[in-house]
């Protein structure tokens, strides 16, 4: 089942607060086939996302 665009930022929109604290997440944007409400039940989910401050590898790979 595909998840509608606004299911989609209703979830990021609960995670900002707890991803922004562990890792310094300024902002999360959503880009490609949701950002253009184009999206399929085998799309993926592009995210851009802005640090607060400048992070490591590691940390950037937990994000995962």
């Amino acid at each position: 089942m595909k998840s509608t665009r606004q299911d989609i930022l209703a979830s990021l929109k609960k995670l900002k607060g707890e991803v922004a604290r562990e890792y310094s997440v300024k902002t999360i944007g959503v880009f490609g086939s949701v950002a253009r409400n184009e999206q399929t039940g085998t799309s993926d989910i592009d995210l851009l996302v802005e640090f607060s401050k400048p992070v490591g590898f590691v940390t950037f790979m937990r994000l995962e």
